[in-house]
């Protein structure tokens, strides 16, 4: 009965006798006390938070779901995208290719420009070395597009040596 009083006097209250007909007070561990009404609707407020917590842990876990959904969907329409810029940079490789060899040819045709009023022994000269350079850079151009993984066109116009010969012939 004295922890019972000294309990009841630490929280501030008074010792009281419970009414006939009615349960009485309990007390528990954690210095709480009340009717066994008061214990439960207090386990029951427990269950009622554990089965929030619950719904909540459920909810947080549909949004991974959706998350984990949506990141597939982006990473399925992102592949595409990837290939697609695989084939541009490819392109964007060949056009560089195709500039260094429009280049090439610009200065071929100014070297020829100058040398327009030569004799036609130093014109078959010249234009000897200018198909061993066109067939350098034909080679040159091919090997650089199967470095780069590109397929080389095989219809590239290119005068051939016997085209030369039959030209400075008559």
């Amino acid at each position: 009965m004295r922890k019972r009083k000294r309990l009841i006097a630490q929280q501030g209250g008074k010792m009281r006798r419970h009414a006939p007909g009615k349960s009485a007070p309990a007390y528990y561990l954690d210095g709480t006390s009340g009717t066994l009404d008061a214990a439960l609707r207090r386990k029951l407020n427990g269950i009622a938070t554990l089965q929030t917590a619950v719904k909540t842990a459920r909810h947080f876990q549909r949004q991974i779901e959706q998350a984990k959904n949506l990141a597939a969907r982006v990473q399925r329409e992102l592949d595409p995208m990837a290939k697609y810029t695989a084939e541009l940079k490819k392109v964007q490789a060949f056009q560089r290719h195709q500039d260094k060899a429009t280049s090439f040819q610009q200065e071929i045709d100014k070297a020829l420009a100058a040398c327009a009023t030569l004799d036609p022994s130093t014109q078959l000269q010249h234009e000897l070395k200018r198909q061993y350079f066109m067939e350098l850079r034909d080679s040159n151009y091919r090997a650089s597009l199967q470095l780069e993984g590109l397929k080389p066109v095989e219809t590239s116009p290119l005068t051939t040596l016997e085209s030369i010969k039959a030209k400075y012939a008559g």
